[in-house]
């Protein structure tokens, strides 16, 4: 399941909202990368997009995933969440 909410702040500016959540009891379709057979885990994410001319945007995302299961390997060993940080610019002719 995937729900996204994007909100205008201005002409060039948004925000986005994003929440998800994956179930593969049987990890058919992800493969868990721990001992776990099972692939269960959810996100929230918030974004920031700005449009930066006609053909592009710069964009970057804070998410949030967590599992209740053994699903993530983190440096601080917390193996039921995992964040991430992703920035982007994407050029369009």
């Amino acid at each position: 399941a995937n729900w996204i909410g994007r909100f205008r702040l201005g002409s060039s500016n948004f925000v986005s909202l994003r929440v998800e959540y994956f179930d593969d009891p049987d990890g058919v379709v992800v493969r868990n990368i721990t001992k776990e057979t099972a692939f269960q885990a959810g996100s929230i994410g918030l974004g920031y997009t700005r449009s930066v001319s006609r053909n592009g945007l710069f964009r970057v995302e804070y998410r949030h995933f967590y599992s209740p299961n053994s699903t993530f390997i983190n440096r601080n060993g917390d193996k039921n969440q995992s964040i991430g940080l992703t920035a982007n610019m994407s050029v369009w002719f």
